[in-house]
């Protein structure tokens, strides 16, 4: 069953390792408008389960092996998806405590286990700190703190003192 004015998807499971048996999902408007597709598709009631199946039939997981095989994909299992998604939701610059929520975890330190960031990502971002600074950059409005000012030349220092000397004039 899901809600499409909050975007739920609530899951109502017999698999004995879920503490809570029914948790909700959080749905963007892809999956959303996915959802809505299929249940158009069936001859389903309004509150009837969108994948109706027995524990032993959702364990099995009887597609997931011929998909996989199909798509010439090795090495992978359904758990992989579970770090696929926080991985991606991390690389989106979600939060933690965002990754938490969404993917069910109990703490967030499991959520920082789960949330891998890409090569190409960690490159990204020692980059960022990489880039040329500013020539001229200008005036700060407010002092900065001390250890910006531990940082700062000594001509900079003398001639901010210089201005500050100057308007109290």
């Amino acid at each position: 069953m899901f809600d499409v004015t909050r975007y739920l998807l609530f899951v109502f499971c017999l698999i004995s390792i879920w503490v809570d048996s029914a948790r909700s999902v959080a749905l963007n408007e892809t999956a959303l408008q996915a959802l809505i597709r299929l249940k158009s598709e069936t001859r389903s009631k309004p509150n009837d389960r969108v994948f109706p199946c027995k524990a032993a039939d959702f364990v099995q997981r009887w597609w997931f092996q011929p998909a996989l095989k199909e798509a010439g994909i090795t090495d992978y299992v359904w758990h992989s998806n579970r770090h696929t998604f926080c991985s991606w939701l991390a690389m989106e610059n979600a939060s933690l405590k965002e990754i938490q929520e969404l993917a069910g975890h109990k703490t967030i330190q499991m959520s920082a286990r789960y949330a891998h960031l890409s090569p190409a990502h960690k490159l990204a971002a020692v980059e960022r700190i990489a880039k040329p600074a500013t020539p001229n950059p200008p005036e700060i409005a407010e002092e900065p703190n001390s250890h910006q000012n531990s940082h700062q030349s000594k001509s900079r220092q003398a001639k901010r003192s210089k201005i500050t000397n100057l308007s109290d004039s």
